[in-house]
């Protein structure tokens, strides 16, 4: 269903995380305290790092999530509206929640370790979905992770799916069980979005056709990406990046699905949103950090890796 220009290009349903990064000589023992280097604060969580880097890049893009009332949860605010993502749908959890962290440890070969406190995040309930559905009829595209209640990804894809909007649920992190969620979420999904070993664990592309899904989005990483139907597949190769302008991969995966639902949004078929997509990942992994590292439309351009039609 093609929408009119004053509407969202997408909606994104998911995840605020506050990112706490320590950088670290080496992991301490148990019982250790040990004195480390850096420390960065940021903003994440796989819902908003896709909503924001479809602002970035200048598309019309609303976050549907949940927040604490606390400091962060005010910081993730001011933030989505700096960046132009429309924020009137993340909500406060109750008081006494916390909004959604990362404990991220970084030692010196680059090697990290993460402890996720999801906090608001897990607050969100179906009804934050019904109250957004006005917002959400008005969306080209609408995505999902897997970083807030299960129930609450399954009432957005179908309020997403009974407003006609293009579905895309990229499951990550994707449990062991993920291959036992329920068999109309997978027919709800127009696109699923997840890496080889999580389809694997799913019972396979093949598999995830016969649930239903309509297009299976493989990322391969460095190697592009997969786009399969029941129809057949077309492999888009990755951007070759050289070694030593990787600076830091974290969020490429985010920005990939991002910028693979706004082109979808504006009109390119999946090929070329695919194609389209790894590019602006490959711009990612060249700066160091998450939404830090994302680029601007003006950037994108610059750098040629805007597609042509959108």
């Amino acid at each position: 269903v093609w929408r009119s220009m004053g509407d969202f290009d997408v909606v994104v349903v998911g995840s605020s995380n506050i990112d706490l990064v320590s950088y670290t000589p080496k992991f301490p023992a148990p019982g250790e305290t040990i004195m480390g280097g850096d420390f960065a604060q940021g903003f994440g969580g796989k819902g908003a790092n896709q909503a924001v880097l479809i602002g970035k890049l200048g598309g019309k893009v609303a976050m549907v999530s949940k927040v604490g009332q606390d400091s962060f949860g005010a910081d993730f605010k001011r933030n989505y509206q700096a960046v132009g993502v429309d924020s009137r749908y993340v909500g406060d959890a109750e008081p006494g929640v916390a909004t959604g962290t990362a404990a991220i440890l970084v030692d010196s070969s680059g090697e990290n370790c993460i402890v996720v406190c999801p906090g608001a995040n897990m607050k969100m309930v179906p009804e934050d979905v019904d109250a957004a559905a006005a917002l959400m009829e008005k969306a080209k595209v609408v995505v999902m992770q897997n970083e807030i209640p299960l129930n609450v990804t399954q009432r957005a894809l179908e309020v997403a799916k009974k407003a006609g909007a293009c579905t895309i649920w990229n499951i990550a992190p994707c449990p062991a069980e993920a291959k036992d969620y329920p068999a109309e979420m997978f027919q709800l999904t127009d696109v699923l979005c997840v890496n080889e070993s999580e389809a694997q664990s799913m019972g396979g592309v093949d598999g995830l056709l016969a649930k239903g899904v309509g297009v299976c989005l493989i990322t391969l990483g460095k190697d592009g990406c997969k786009v399969v139907t029941k129809d057949g597949q077309q492999h888009l190769s990755g951007v070759e990046v050289p070694a030593s302008k990787v600076v830091d991969t974290t969020g490429a995966g985010d920005a990939f699905t991002g910028a693979f639902a706004l082109f979808k949004g504006k009109g390119l078929d999946d090929g070329a949103a695919a194609e389209a997509a790894c590019k602006i990942a490959a711009l990612t992994v060249q700066k160091k950090g998450t939404q830090s590292s994302y680029p601007t439309h003006a950037e994108a351009v610059e750098a040629g890796s805007w597609p042509s039609g959108a």
